[in-house]
């Protein structure tokens, strides 16, 4: 949810004709030879390619201003897109975790199989762009990924419907990654589409900063409807999962079908070279990593992401342990969901200017407070307090979500800040994909952990009540998340600092480049390798 959340927070702070920053990048980058500009210090990777699109000789304008209007039928499929993107994010979540744990008894180490299912395919966004830049296919660029994306993701939920019951979770995984991977794919495709129309109608950020308002109303009305609707117990509205994939596939139908009338921004005139392309994007990558004002800061963000760890255990405890139902899961969702506004507002009202590391120091010692009151909810000492489960629970969830939007918006600062004059789009794009990457290999180790753990958490102890492994699981792994902050002084203090580390040429080390591409490589492989092999065998 926060990937746009702090667009809409900053876009108005913009001057006329800035962009704003998305943490999950859209696009390769930028490869034109002109010098950056003031804009292009702020726009992701979307938007910097986008912007010297214009300059390609190869790609001519050919619409008419009318039909790059957001709400014109030519652009209609835009925000229905957003829309049903933030649908299909949060719609079959809150059932689908309560089947698997109640119903088909999925155990936590297997459970916890899902978070990086749905988070790693973030990771690819920039293969995404790179591929929409440099494949056309018949004479256009945008158009048949979008068909293409939503197209999957219906076909995916139709078969995740028909055949819940005998693909087994293995089964079950694939298809909710390949969901993930085909609106990512559209997504991509959207945040391009719009972007470019923006540049050329000279309307700056407003139009992503709508359809990412558009696409966060989705997400909770996506979560909304999965708890009301998804609840089996419900004599009045209750649907059963397969009819929620149903509903999921309708969802994704409806930019399909207005698809026909999307309208590209730009047509097809002359073939480019895509081996060159990319090759020179891989260039750009390797000399980012290779500073000393990149390599110092995003290893201190690579492990911190690792390091926050979670406790494998814990939807299972909620549904087991506790008695939460389908309703319950989604309103905590929704809480959560809804806290993200109240952290990025905060932020920018009052800890724009703070130094970075006080903010990361700061953030870090209240959520390992947080933590620490999850422990009265195991012991169930909320109950002699006079607190419910499901408010305590909810507050809990709320309060984590606050203080994470905080701590995540500096980290988008800081990642502009980063990025080299005349490559910003893949740098930006290269960076937050880094982030994304290192919070997948943190589902990884909370994976390993409920492996190896030696005390039980079964479902059969949450059920007879048992939470004594499940309490020393939460101290274990709320004892690792503040390890990181050792290395705090990698972090630069401010933005100003970052902006002297750039200026300085010391430090500079291609060998640091490739090995931090190389390590990118391997986590990618670990984390498919480690789902697979957990969702198939359970080891």
């Amino acid at each position: 949810k926060l990937q746009f959340l702090y667009l809409i927070a900053w876009a108005p702070r913009c001057p006329a004709g800035a962009g704003a920053a998305e943490p999950y990048p859209t696009m390769a980058g930028r490869r034109g030879r002109q010098p950056p500009t003031e804009r292009s210090a702020l726009l992701s990777g979307a938007e910097a390619d986008a912007e010297t699109l214009s300059a390609k000789s190869r790609y001519t304008v050919v619409v008419e201003p009318q039909q790059l209007q957001l709400w014109a039928l030519s652009s209609l499929a835009l925000p229905l897109s957003y829309f049903a993107i933030g649908m299909a994010q949060t719609l079959c979540m809150s059932p689908l975790t309560y089947d698997l744990v109640s119903r088909r008894n999925v155990d936590s180490e297997r459970m916890s199989v899902i978070g990086p299912v749905m988070s790693l395919p973030w990771c690819f966004k920039i293969g995404y762009g790179m591929l929409s830049d440099c494949v056309p296919l018949c004479g256009e660029r945008r158009r048949p990924y979008f068909v293409l994306g939503w197209a999957l993701y219906v076909a995916s939920c139709l078969v995740n419907a028909a055949w819940l019951d005998t693909i087994g979770f293995a089964g079950q995984m694939l298809l909710l990654f390949v969901q993930t991977c085909s609106y990512l794919l559209s997504d991509v495709v959207s945040d391009t589409l719009v972007v470019e129309r923006s540049n050329h109608l000279g309307v700056g950020g407003d139009m992503q900063a709508t359809c990412y308002l558009i696409r966060f109303t989705g997400g909770v009305c996506g979560t909304l409807a999965g708890a009301i609707l998804g609840d089996p117990e419900s004599a009045y509205y209750g649907l059963d999962l397969h009819q929620i994939f149903y509903a999921s596939a309708a969802v994704g139908a409806v930019p399909l079908a207005f698809a026909y009338w999307l309208a590209e921004t730009a047509v097809l005139t002359q073939d480019a070279p895509c081996l060159r392309e990319v090759s020179k994007e891989v260039g750009l990558l390797v000399h980012t990593l290779s500073q000393r004002a990149v390599y110092r800061p995003m290893c201190f963000i690579f492990v911190y992401n690792i390091f926050q760890v979670g406790n494998a255990a814990w939807s299972n405890f909620l549904v087991l342990g506790l008695g939460f139902k389908t309703r319950d899961l989604g309103l905590i969702a929704v809480a959560g969901s809804l806290m993200n506004w109240g952290g990025v507002a905060l932020y920018r009202r009052y800890f724009m200017n703070t130094s970075w590391r006080a903010v990361y120091f700061a953030t870090t010692a209240v959520s390992l407070a947080i933590s620490c009151a999850a422990f009265l909810l195991i012991l169930r000492w909320n109950a002699a307090l006079g607190i419910g489960d499901l408010a305590f629970a909810a507050g809990d969830a709320t309060a984590a979500s606050f203080i994470a939007a905080i701590q995540f918006l500096p980290t988008v600062v800081m990642y502009i800040a980063l990025c080299p004059e005349g490559s910003e789009g893949a740098a930006y794009a290269l960076l937050t994909t880094m982030s994304n990457l290192s919070g997948v290999c943190g589902s990884n180790l909370t994976t390993l952990i409920a492996h190896v753990w030696p005390m039980d958490i079964s479902n059969g102890a949450l059920r007879r009540h048992d939470f004594t492994g499940m309490l020393w699981l939460s101290v274990a792994t709320t004892a690792v998340n503040p390890l990181p902050l050792l290395l705090l002084r990698l972090l630069p203090a401010s933005r100003a600092e970052q902006e002297e580390l750039k200026k300085s040429q010391e430090g500079y080390s291609r060998g640091v480049g490739r090995a931090a591409l190389g390590v990118v490589a391997a986590a990618v492989v670990w984390s498919v390798g480690q789902n697979a092999l957990v969702a198939i065998a359970g080891v």
